[in-house]
């Protein structure tokens, strides 16, 4: 009995390792919609709705967010490295200072969403809807914005390939 005991601790152990987050941080999100600078990494949460949820500096790295309904999620400082958040609805959303680099934001909606700060350097952004976005600061080099759609006067030293776009503005 105790070998069954243990053989099972040590698969859970395991597969919690192999997924990347730890199952009670997992359930206490679920539970209380909130998990502040925890590890979700490798979660999956395709289409599923999060809207108003705190995730404040999560660790959300190549989670599957996908079609995920995230409208006013606070994502400040977040870790979304390599997240897949194609066609997720990030709209009145706080990503301020969040790292998506290397994520996939195509066909996303981040329409007034706060991206100061935010790192989208190498994210796929092709056909993404950022009008009404805050711009500044936000990182863009190598990310791909085919069709993607934005506001230009919204642009305050945001960084692109081609260089600063407004690097004079106000705060």
């Amino acid at each position: 009995m105790k070998s069954f005991i243990f053989l099972s601790l040590a698969i859970t152990l395991f597969i919690t390792k192999a997924l990347g987050y730890k199952q009670t941080a997992l359930d206490t999100f679920l539970l209380m919609n909130i998990c502040e600078r925890c590890d979700l990494s490798h979660a999956n949460f395709e289409r599923a709705n999060l809207s108003g949820a705190d995730l404040l500096g999560a660790n959300l790295r190549e989670a599957n967010l996908r079609e995920a309904k995230l409208v006013e999620v606070n994502f400040s400082r977040a870790d979304l490295l390599g997240a897949n958040l194609r066609g997720a609805d990030l709209s009145i959303t706080n990503l301020s200072g969040a790292r998506l680099s290397l994520a996939n934001l195509r066909g996303a909606d981040l329409s007034m969403a706060n991206l100061s700060g935010t790192d989208f350097s190498g994210a796929d952004l092709r056909s993404a809807n950022l009008l009404g976005a805050i711009l500044k600061d936000a990182n863009f080099i190598g990310a791909n914005l085919k069709n993607t759609r934005f506001d230009k006067e919204k642009f305050c030293r945001t960084k692109t390939s081609v260089g600063i776009i407004n690097p004079n503005c106000r705060d």
